[in-house]
């Protein structure tokens, strides 16, 4: 059993590499962008009016696209016996199951369980039927993919309000003060991450992590990629 298992595993990384053959980490399968761009008309004959009302534009950007990747791994559990335990993957078994359930094989288990196999909280009991992934060293086909766990679609639109000002006391008629106020990500829909040590970060591809396979609580403040609603005005003078 261990030998065949140990073969398995040899053909998988040497012999048969095409079937680890997976996308890119910066892999994106489905994007959309819309942009528009809206000179705002005034409807007076009012001097006044039309001077506070006019020379408004607006302009935004609606990106959608598919979620990051991520694989799944076992970290700090050598189940192949190649002497590296980090690298490892779990097997598929129950695709139906939630997506972050994993049963985990009684010799990890802090208590015994009656099933045969834990939770990764490695307490409490889990059918093996109820599980999507499995950690048992007697299981060693239908290994997990590389790249195989996709994040919920990023979901972002930003919009931008632009006031011209034309300068008339100046000897250039191209002279202008523009008022420019921008609105990032105005739903507020977070961006989703994989790295569980980012600022507000829980959930990552480990399978001994109680929050695996759950991006959704990897949503919190990043100033890096903006996944939170904020403003912005800017002051700038074209001559």
């Amino acid at each position: 059993s261990g030998g065949s298992s140990r073969t398995s595993d040899l053909l998988s990384l040497f012999g048969g590499r095409r079937a680890d053959r997976s996308v890119a980490t910066y892999d994106v399968p489905h994007a959309a962008n819309v942009t528009f761009l809206y000179d705002i008309p005034t409807f007076t004959d009012n001097r006044i009016v039309h001077a506070i009302t006019s020379g408004f534009t607006m302009s935004g950007i609606w990106r959608i696209q598919s979620g990051a990747v991520d694989s799944a791994y076992l970290n700090g559990f050598d189940i192949n016996g190649d002497g590296v335990a980090t690298n490892d993957r779990p097997a598929l078994n129950n695709p139906s199951a939630p997506r972050n359930s994993v049963a985990i094989f009684n010799g990890l288990c802090d208590v015994e369980s009656p099933t045969g196999y834990c939770k990764n909280d490695f307490v409490t009991p889990i059918a093996l039927n109820d599980a999507r992934f499995v950690v048992d060293p007697s299981i060693r086909t239908g290994i997990v993919g590389r790249n195989t766990l996709r994040a919920p679609t990023l979901n972002r639109f930003d919009v931008s309000l632009t006031k011209a000002i034309k300068i008339p006391f100046t000897r250039w008629e191209s002279d202008k003060f523009e008022i420019r106020v921008d609105f990032f990500n105005v739903f507020n829909h977070p961006i989703f991450t994989w790295d569980a040590a980012t600022v507000g970060g829980n959930s990552d591809g480990d399978v001994f992590n109680t929050f695996f396979n759950q991006p959704e609580l990897n949503g919190g403040p990043n100033t890096t990629l903006r996944s939170f609603r904020s403003g912005r005005i800017q002051l700038r003078y074209s001559f």
